[in-house]
């Protein structure tokens, strides 16, 4: 109870402004000194989007069964289009 009453009263008088708390040495260092600008911002990684554009090429699965019965592969990208055109041309 006595500790108590010792803090309350300790309380008190800090409030008060008649006792001041010890600052450490880097505390009363800080307060010394005069920082100019601000504070050095710490810089994350940005992260880039990476966009990659597909040419749509869709075929029907009826022409993919038409060109393996023929035994042709079907074309994978629209550059490949020509190729199985030729390929087809052959076969007639």
């Amino acid at each position: 109870m006595q500790k108590e009453v010792v803090q309350e009263r300790l309380h008190e008088k800090l409030s008060a402004g008649k006792v001041q708390v010890s600052q450490s040495k880097a505390e009363r260092e800080a307060a010394n000194t005069v920082q100019y600008g601000g504070q050095k911002k710490q810089k994350g990684k940005k992260r880039r989007e990476v966009v990659e554009q597909y040419e749509e090429f869709n075929l029907d699965f009826a022409i993919i069964k038409k060109l393996a019965t023929l035994g042709i592969s079907p074309p994978s990208s629209a550059d490949d289009l020509d190729k199985t055109l030729e390929q087809v041309e052959g076969k007639k």
